[in-house]
């Protein structure tokens, strides 16, 4: 069918068009970290010399965080340190935040299921176990 000749001369270059591939993307990724290094350093050096006392223009941003909760954290973490709330206020209303969230949760879920079995998704019997199992789990 295919002779050895031309099978190995595929594979040659399928290995060189790999490893330059390889070559380049190495290459390249250093380049990045380089100009990703100057961009951090020179940021910080404009930032430090136009505003020593602001800390925010240094700090490097939040990633990562779920929605709406970082400027949220932030903002009771600022009341707390300037002393309008305390460390047991911070608390409370944390613990009242994960009550009402459960809450919503919970109430989300049966009219999630019960919205199944109207729609003949699941059988009535399914949906109670369904929503037991799913209940236990945002109780513990």
């Amino acid at each position: 069918m295919y002779s050895k000749g031309k099978i190995i001369t595929v594979t040659v270059v399928a290995l060189v068009v790999l490893a330059i591939g390889i070559v380049k993307e190495g290459l390249n990724k250093g380049d990045l970290e380089e100009a990703n290094a100057a961009y951090t350093k020179e940021t910080y050096v404009s930032a430090q010399t136009t505003s020593t006392t602001e800390t925010s223009a240094v700090a490097p941003e939040k990633h990562g965080c779920r929605r709406g909760k970082g400027p949220y954290e932030e903002t009771l973490q600022q009341l707390q340190e300037s002393g309008v709330l305390t460390v047991d206020d911070v608390k409370k209303i944390e613990e009242y935040n994960k009550s009402e969230r459960d809450a919503r949760l919970k109430e989300m879920i049966n009219e999630n299921i019960n919205n199944m079995v109207k729609q003949n998704v699941i059988t009535s019997a399914k949906g109670e176990k369904l929503k037991e199992a799913l209940l236990k789990g945002i109780e513990k």
